[in-house]
């Protein structure tokens, strides 16, 4: 995970931050064969940061990652269901 600062307040206090996720990936057979060539999934989400409320944002921030992760999951078993689906 990469976390970037997205936004800043009037005060130049952090008021947003962007998570970014990048997974790469590449499936092989068991001789270590290609079977698809590596590919990348790339997420990002952003939220609101409150200074005065560190411990839901980070809780916020926990909740995210889980659901990146989810999602960046998700992609890659259909990417990898299509790529290995019969031609025709």
């Amino acid at each position: 995970f990469d976390r970037q600062i997205f936004a800043v307040d009037e005060r130049a206090r952090v008021s947003e931050y962007e998570l970014r996720l990048q997974v790469r990936f590449e499936v092989r057979d068991a001789q270590g064969g290609e079977l698809l060539p590596t590919d990348q999934v790339e997420l990002t989400r952003n939220f609101a940061f409150d200074e005065l409320a560190a411990i839901g944002a980070s809780q916020e921030e926990a909740l995210i990652r889980e659901e990146l992760t989810r999602d960046a999951a998700r992609q890659i078993l259909l990417r990898v269901a299509r790529g290995l689906q019969p031609a025709g």
